[in-house]
């Protein structure tokens, strides 16, 4: 949300009229982000989110439906792209995306909308870097990654066939999350979700058309997946660069090319940085599990592929409350309101650990709820429903875990989040390739590991959290907030 400099010098009265009730607005939100009741306040911005999740929900529910009905070997294949695209899409929302969220939140807390404004651009900048990276990395390594994960003969060309077109469209992947990212940092969460409404009215309707064809259009696999969530993130993309133009947006973006500057990209990078690492090492960890599943043979990890999908199509309604988490708690670090900050981070953790417990009981309880709008093939159905049983304890304690982590982010403290998902990584991934090595084959066993390294991914940011460690304590007077601010991110 960048602006050459403030608004850009307004070259008539008209202009200068027309930009008063923007920064009026933004003046109130901020009031309100520092004022408002905390339950309710992070309700509200989480409630057009928590919409535009479940229309997001419904369309990957219903685009693997229809994967399902080209077999297994097809949903096999989409599973083996599913971690890299997963990297993708985590490290763009939930990484750079919480850097740049993060940095405009504190800047519009301290008061400084200019800096907010510049950190658009360069946001916008970071995106094109980083999404042509992914389309070179994927076209180049994809092929070697999927037949490392076990991919071969059919599975391998479906593989290849869904991420070739997913991947090519990685700019526009990057573009959509940060600009996204930007408007939540403002606390303007009404437009990002207008345009994720988007992901039902595009690939509800696109994803058959283009998979088993529609009049002169001839069918094309799992390719016409791809092609429509390809559709789905180009339009978007393209709607939210025309949004930050108009004079109706919280911040406007600027094309001074003179705005990029380094200490900017170092604001937004020194929490997204490690945010990436946070939100990438998730998704090594399902790659490694993946691979080591794959071991168990092709309907074994087709019904985890299944499971998982699950698991993180739950994670869009967890990113609801950290929408209204993260800039809450910015802006009241921004303001030294400590106190507040913490209570916004408990308030927000016991909302997602309340989603994930509800989640986790019906999961286990009806699998076939889930399971049977995909697959009926017997071993697909158990595998799936033994994860749900077993590795669904720990639904809800990392879906609390999942929003402390934004907390942290909000606060620039991205080292704790980091040391939880490390530590999941060796207990989970490390632990799933011993069973495979020989300690015990049983599929049940990996499930349990599974389960205990969600466990200490949750244990880990509790302690953080209790300890002061992420939210500096509460200022003893009230008349020292504007002079006392947390220490360096990353500190312990």
């Amino acid at each position: 949300m960048a602006s050459t400099t403030g608004l850009q010098v307004a070259t008539n009265q008209a202009d200068v009229v027309a930009a008063a009730p923007t920064i009026d607005a933004a003046a109130a939100r901020r009031q309100r982000l520092l004022e408002g009741p905390i339950l309710g306040t992070i309700l509200r911005l989480a409630a057009p989110t928590l919409v535009g999740s479940l229309a997001q929900i419904i369309a990957g529910i219903v685009q693997m439906h229809f994967v399902g009905l080209l077999g297994v070997d097809a949903l096999a294949g989409v599973t083996l792209v599913f971690p890299c695209l997963t990297l993708m899409q985590l490290v763009a929302s939930g990484g750079i995306g919480a850097g740049v969220a993060s940095a405009i939140a504190r800047s519009l807390g301290a008061g400084r909308k200019a800096d907010a404004e510049a950190l658009l651009l360069n946001a916008v900048f970071l995106a094109i870097i980083f999404g042509i990276a992914f389309t070179a990395v994927e076209l180049l390594l994809g092929p070697i990654l999927y037949r490392l994960l076990g991919g071969t003969g059919s599975v391998l060309a479906a593989s290849l066939d869904y991420s070739n077109r997913v991947f090519a469209v990685s700019i526009f992947v990057w573009l959509l999350s940060l600009l996204i990212s930007a408007l939540v940092g403002c606390g303007n969460t009404t437009i990002p979700q207008i345009v994720a409404v988007l992901a039902l009215v595009i690939v509800v309707p696109l994803s058959p058309m283009l998979m088993f064809g529609w009049g002169p259009m001839p069918p094309l696999g799992v390719a016409g997946a791809g092609l429509a969530f390809a559709c789905y993130y180009l339009i978007g993309a393209a709607a939210l660069l025309c949004y930050f133009r108009s004079r109706h947006a919280p911040l406007r973006l600027s094309l001074d090319i003179r705005l990029i500057e380094r200490r900017h990209l170092r604001d937004i990078l020194k929490v997204g940085g490690l945010s990436s690492l946070s939100a990438a090492i998730p998704t090594l960890n399902v790659t490694l599990i993946t691979a080591a599943i794959a071991r168990f043979g092709t309907e074994t990890v087709a019904g985890y592929g299944l499971a998982v999908r699950a698991d993180y199509l739950l994670l869009p309604l967890y990113i609801g409350i950290c929408v209204g988490v993260l800039p809450m708690v910015g802006v009241s670090v921004g303001a030294a309101q400590f106190r507040r900050a913490r209570q916004i981070a408990w308030t927000g953790a016991l909302v997602a650990g309340s989603i994930g417990a509800i989640a986790a009981l019906f999961l286990a309880l009806v699998p076939s709820a889930w399971v049977g709008l995909f697959n009926h093939d017997p071993a697909v159905v158990a595998s799936s429903s033994l994860y749900f049983r077993i590795v669904g304890i720990q639904f809800p304690l990392s879906a609390a875990a999942v929003v402390l982590g934004a907390a942290a982010q909000g606060a620039g403290r991205p080292f704790w989040p980091f040391v939880a998902v490390i530590t999941r990584l060796i207990i989970a991934a490390g632990g799933s390739w011993l069973v495979v090595a020989g300690m015990d084959g049983s599929i049940l066993v990996l499930y349990a590991v599974l389960a205990m390294g969600g466990i200490c991914y949750f244990g880990v940011m509790i302690a953080a959290h209790l300890s002061g460690r992420i939210i500096p304590p509460p200022l003893p007077d009230p008349g020292e907030r504007t002079t006392d601010r947390p220490a360096s991110a990353g500190g312990s």
